[in-house]
């Protein structure tokens, strides 16, 4: 029975590994915004077998946040300070919650956003150890889908999206640059 139990827990821990393997590399040669967030997403999607799965960034300038992947169910922008992802970039930690869901958001103070989930789980985007976004997974059917092990290997996919998007913005930010200096010298000329 050890032996059956040591051999599970090594085939959950080196599909963890591959996911991460996966994720990371595909994030380290993407520098379009765009298509980093859907390959995140899916590939969130697909690990979690979740029901619903979100990518969202908080936009500073507008405080709302916008939902860059959605799978499950639409969400349109919303103010920040509303809903889970919100408390979560908030305080920068994850969340998970596999029971009593409306009692547990009423507790945070958090209001209802979109389908209700009988379990959650959001991890906070970093960038530069400022929380600026959530990756979350929901089961709408289950109670008691996401472990704490969900969470750390969510965490680190998050971790790994937060230095893509860093990178992904500095790129952007040269190529604008760049455009800049080029009209620049064309102007001069």
């Amino acid at each position: 029975l050890e032996n059956a139990r040591l051999f599970d827990e090594t085939q959950r821990r080196a599909a963890e590994l591959a996911t991460i393997n996966t994720v990371s590399q595909a994030l380290a040669g993407e520098l379009n915004l765009e298509s980093l967030i859907e390959l995140v997403g899916e590939q969130i999607r697909n690990t979690f077998n979740a029901d619903i799965a979100y990518v969202a960034l908080l936009n500073e300038e507008t405080d709302t946040i916008n939902f860059s992947y959605t799978h499950g169910e639409e969400l349109t922008p919303m103010p920040y300070g509303q809903g889970l992802t919100s408390k979560i970039i908030e305080t920068g930690k994850p969340l998970l919650i596999n029971q009593d869901l409306d009692k547990r958001r009423q507790e945070l103070g958090a209001t209802q956003v979109g389908n209700q989930a009988r379990s959650y789980l959001g991890v906070p985007i970093f960038v530069a150890s400022r929380a600026i976004g959530v990756v979350s997974v929901q089961s709408t059917e289950q109670e008691n889908v996401f472990t704490e092990d969900d969470q750390r290997l969510l965490g680190t996919i998050a971790a790994n999206v937060g230095v893509a998007l860093q990178n992904a913005r500095f790129f952007d930010e040269i190529q604008t640059r760049n455009r800049e200096i080029t009209e620049s010298l064309e102007q001069q000329t």
